[in-house]
Formats: structure tokens, C-alpha cells, sequence
């Protein structure tokens, strides 16, 4: 089960990412910051985002996995990381089953 509302956790280096991009960005002719946000107004096709998954694989050096595999091993690092069962369903957008 979902929760209500899905938020994004970021860790600070990815909010500090955005943050400067942000400041590059903003001062750009047209900038809005739905497109900052979200986009095109087009969603991503899974060809285009298989590519780019495929893009940071090779420049990162790292194994192959599927977007699905990202998210197992995700939680597989939130469980090793001793991190409480809630939060981690929580993160995942899942309910803690008792």
C-alpha cells in the first residue's frame, strides 16, 4: 500500500546538487520553476530513460541493473544500514505489515 503522499527524501548532497543548479538556472531567460522541477511537459518515454540509465551505468563504471533492481537494492542498503522498518516503508511508499 502507498502512503497518501509520496515525498521524495533526498540526502543533503543531492539537495545541495539541486540547490546549485537552481542558482545557474533560475536566471535563465524563460526559467519557471515547474520546468525546473518536473520538465518538459512531455513525460519520459522508457526508451529515453533506459538510455540515460544506460548513459550514467557506463560513465559510473558500476554493474547493470533495472530501475526495479534500484529500488531493491535501496532498501537492501536502508536494512543494512540499521535503519527503522517504518522509515524505510515509509521511504518506499509501503505499510510496516505486523
Amino acid at each position: 500500500m502507498k502512503t497518501p503522499l509520496g515525498l521524495l527524501i533526498l540526502q543533503n548532497t543531492l539537495l545541495d546538487r539541486f540547490k546549485n543548479r537552481l542558482e545557474k538556472e533560475k536566471h535563465k531567460d524563460g526559467f519557471t520553476l515547474d520546468y525546473f522541477i518536473f520538465g518538459d511537459i512531455k513525460p519520459v518515454s522508457r526508451s529515453d530513460l533506459a538510455r540515460k540509465m544506460d548513459y550514467f551505468i557506463r560513465l559510473s563504471g558500476v554493474s547493470r541493473i533495472t530501475p526495479h533492481g534500484l529500488r531493491h537494492s535501496h532498501a537492501s542498503f536502508l536494512i543494512k544500514s540499521k535503519i527503522d522498518d517504518s522509515l524505510i516503508a515509509e521511504r518506499l511508499e509501503h505499510t510496516v505489515q505486523s
